[in-house]
């Protein structure tokens, strides 16, 4: 944390060295959907009581801030509003330091629009025996017959199959889709190794 909170610090003076004549209108689309994406994260999480999942929202956020050359003041406000809940006092002198009206504790909880938070897509990974063979990129909220299709229609989990029947299918939304195959009726396997 220590250290999170000393990027956050150099991101924010950066920000004010930049200058107001640099500062962009506003995030570029890309930028806008991170940020409504991360609000969404941080205030589901901290409904949920999942603070550490909130918080690697805001590193992550902070890290995507770092590789841009220019900030947008929406982002850095952002960022400020919604790490106040972790850190009061740091990000209450950061607040005071960027111009912001009288303590950032008394201003209004960032809202997101749900069209822009929402994913535009997810990745699944495909194990064939407990191995990754393919990581599938696919619409949020597919069904399990979707992502199964997608698996068994991708190149390289065909090759690991070898025609072989996938005897179980493994699958829970979010995690990495497994499929098992016997191992007895395979010949040498696609990546050089002996089957066994």
């Amino acid at each position: 944390m220590h250290r999170f909170l000393h990027r956050v610090w150099a991101l924010v003076q950066r920000y004010r060295q930049q200058g107001r004549d640099r500062e962009p209108a506003g995030p570029s689309p890309d930028r806008l959907r991170t940020l409504h994406r991360t609000v969404a994260r941080v205030t589901r999480d901290l409904e949920g009581l999942r603070y550490n999942t909130a918080l690697a929202a805001l590193m992550e956020f902070a890290n995507s801030l770092q590789a841009q050359d220019l900030l947008s003041r929406q982002e850095v406000e952002t960022l400020l509003l919604l790490l106040a809940s972790f850190a009061p006092y740091i990000t209450e002198e950061l607040w005071e330091q960027i111009g912001g009206p009288f303590s950032i504790h008394h201003q209004p909880w960032p809202t997101y629009d749900p069209a822009l938070a929402e994913e535009e897509g997810w990745e699944v990974a495909v194990q064939v025996n407990g191995r990754v063979r393919e990581v599938l990129r696919l619409p949020p909220g597919e069904s399990q017959e979707a992502v199964l299709a997608a698996a068994l229609a991708a190149p390289r989990v065909a090759a690991a199959l070898r025609g072989r029947p996938v005897r179980r299918v493994y699958y829970v939304p979010g995690r990495p889709l497994n499929l098992v195959v016997d191992r007895e009726a395979a010949g040498p396997r696609p990546d050089g190794e002996a089957a066994g």
